[in-house]
C-alpha cells in the first residue's frame, strides 16, 4: 500500500537532503580550513609587529647592561595576551634573563616561538623571543564553526522544507491525481481525465494517460455496439428457431402419428413388408422431434422465455418414475440399470420437469456409450459453505473419454470428437441444456472420465430454492 514514506516525493527528499548534509559539511570543511589559515596569518603579523616595535626598548638597555630595564620592558611585551614568554639573550645566545618562567624553551618548547635579532647602531646587541600561544585563535574559531553550523543547520532545514513543498507540488500532486484517478475507478465506468498542469515530463506522462482513456473509452464503445449486435442476432436467432421449431413439430407430429397408426394397421394385418419402413419412419420422426425440442429449449434459454416452476419434489418417488423410463433404454445396449437412493433422502424444490429433463438426458447419453454395462443412478445429500445441497451422479463403465475431449464438453453443439458424432448420432446440445438449467436452477454440473473406463456426471442443485427464474 502507498504512503508517504514510501512515495517519489519522499525518495527524492531523501535523496536531496543527504546531498544538502555532505555540500554543507564540506562547505564547513572548507571554511574552517581558510578561517584556521587566516588566523594563524593575523597571529604571525601580530606577533611579528609586537617583537619589532619592542625590539628598540629591549636593545637600548641592554647595550647598556641595564637589566632592569630589560626586565620592565619584557614584562610590557606579556600584556599582549598571545604572548605567552618572552626571553632575552646575547648574540652569541647566552641566556640574559626571561619572563615569567625561568626557563622559557623548556616550559614552551620551540614550536610556537619568535624570534627576532636586536641591533643597535648596526650591532647585534641580543636575540628576543617571544613564545605565544593560539588559544585565541582556537577560541575564535571555534565561535566561528558554531555560528557557521547553526547557519548551515538552519539553511538545510529551510532549504529541505523548500524542497520537500516544490517535490510535493511539482512532482507529487501531479502523481497524486493520476494515482487517485486509476484508484478510484469503480469496474465498469469510465476513468476521469486528469488535468494536465504542467509541460515536464510528468505532464507527458499525464497527457499519455488521458490518450489512453480516450482509446480505451473508445474500445469500450465499440465492444458495446458489438455485443448489443451479437445480442440482437443471438435473440433474433433465437426467435427464429423456436418459431421454425414451433412450426416443423405440428407436421412432425402428424407424421409420427400417422406412421404409428399405420404400424398398428399393418400389424393386426401382419404384413410384414411395411412393419420395418413404419418402424423406420416413426424412428426417424421421433429422433428429429427430439432434436426439434433441445432446439427449441436452447433457443428459449437463449431468449431468456424458459419459465421454471419449482415445487418439493420427493427424491425417493422421483427416482422411481426415473427408473421406470430409463430401464428401457438401458436394456437396448444390455446394460443394468441401477438406482442408489437412501430412503431418508427427503425432497427437493425444484422444478421435477427440467430435473428429469437433466437426469434423463445424462442417463441417454450413458446408455448410448455404454454396452454389456452398467448405468448408475445415485443421489444424496450434502452440506457445502454450511448450506443443504442435493448431489446427484450418472455413473457408466462405457467408452469414457479423453482429458482433453471434457474440456468443451459444456458448450453448444460439441461432442467428444468427430467419430463419435459420426457412430453415435447426436447434435451436441442434451449437455450444453443441461448445464444452463443447473445453472438457472442455482446448481452446477461436472464431468469426470476415464478412456475405456467410464465416466461420471455429477450435478448438485441447492435443497430450497436458489433458482434464477428466467423471464
Amino acid at each position: 500500500m502507498l504512503n508517504r514514506f514510501n512515495s517519489i516525493t519522499a525518495k527524492f527528499f531523501l535523496i536531496l537532503v543527504p546531498t544538502i548534509v555532505v555540500t554543507a559539511a564540506l562547505f564547513l570543511v572548507v571554511y574552517v580550513y581558510l578561517k584556521n589559515k587566516d588566523l594563524n596569518t593575523v597571529l604571525n603579523d601580530r606577533i611579528s609587529l609586537n617583537a619589532s616595535l619592542h625590539a628598540n626598548a629591549v636593545a637600548e638597555p641592554l647595550w647598556t647592561f641595564n637589566y632592569d630595564a630589560v626586565k620592565q620592558t619584557i614584562k610590557t611585551i606579556l600584556l599582549h595576551p598571545e604572548v605567552v614568554c618572552a626571553e632575552v639573550l646575547e648574540p652569541d645566545g647566552k641566556y640574559v634573563h626571561s619572563w615569567p618562567e625561568d626557563n622559557c624553551t623548556q616550559v614552551f618548547g620551540e614550536e610556537l616561538v619568535h624570534t627576532d635579532k636586536l641591533t643597535l647602531h648596526n650591532q647585534d646587541v641580543g636575540i628576543l623571543r617571544l613564545f605565544y600561544t593560539k588559544e585565541e585563535i582556537y577560541k575564535t574559531l571555534t565561535r566561528d564553526i558554531q555560528l557557521a553550523a547553526i547557519l548551515i543547520l538552519l539553511t538545510i532545514f529551510a532549504a529541505s522544507v523548500a524542497a520537500f513543498i516544490a517535490l510535493s507540488i511539482i512532482v507529487g500532486n501531479p502523481l497524486a491525481k493520476l494515482l487517485n484517478s486509476i484508484k478510484n475507478t469503480k469496474p465498469g465506468h469510465m476513468r476521469p481525465m486528469v488535468q494536465q498542469t504542467t509541460n515536464d515530463e510528468l505532464g507527458h506522462v499525464v497527457d499519455e494517460y488521458n490518450r489512453m482513456i480516450e482509446l480505451e473509452q473508445s474500445h469500450i464503445n465499440e465492444l458495446e455496439t458489438a455485443r448489443e449486435q451479437a445480442e440482437a442476432a443471438t435473440r433474433t436467432k433465437s426467435q427464429f428457431l423456436a418459431t421454425m421449431s414451433h412450426e416443423l413439430r405440428t407436421p412432425l407430429n402428424a407424421v409420427i402419428g400417422i406412421s404409428e397408426m399405420l404400424l398398428e394397421e399393418v400389424e393386426e394385418k401382419k404384413e410384414e413388408d411395411y412393419i420395418e419402413p413404419l418402424n423406420r419412419v416413426s424412428r426417424a420422426g421421433k429422433h428429429l422431434l427430439n432434436l426439434i425440442n433441445e432446439i427449441l429449449d436452447l433457443s428459449k434459454i437463449e431468449a431468456g422465455k424458459m419459465d421454471l416452476i419449482p415445487e418439493h419434489v420427493p427424491l425417493k418417488d422421483f427416482l422411481e418414475e426415473v427408473r421406470s423410463t430409463s430401464i428401457p433404454l438401458a436394456d437396448k445396449n444390455n446394460n443394468t440399470f441401477i438406482v442408489q437412493c437412501p430412503d431418508n433422502i427427503g425432497s427437493i424444490f425444484a422444478d421435477p420437469t427440467r430435473l428429469r429433463q437433466i437426469i434423463l438426458n445424462l442417463v441417454s447419453n450413458a446408455c448410448k456409450f455404454t454396452n454389456d454395462g452398467e448405468i448408475t443412478v445415485s443421489v444424496k445429500n450434502r452440506e457445502i459453505d454450511l448450506t443443504d445441497w442435493v448431489e446427484f451422479q450418472v455413473r457408466d463403465t462405457g467408452i469414457g473419454m479423453k482429458l482433453d475431449q471434457t474440456e468443451n464438453l459444456f458448450e453448444e453443439f460439441t461432442q467428444a470428437d468427430s467419430s463419435t458424432t459420426r457412430k453415435f448420432g447426436g447434435t451436441g446440445l442434451g449437455l450444453a441444456i443441461c448445464r444452463r438449467l443447473c445453472d438457472m436452477m442455482g446448481g452446477s454440473i461436472d464431468v469426470e472420465s476415464e478412456s475405456g473406463v467410464g465416466t461420471v456426471f455429477t450435478f448438485v442443485l441447492p435443497s430450497v430454492g436458489k433458482m434464477q427464474y428466467a423471464k
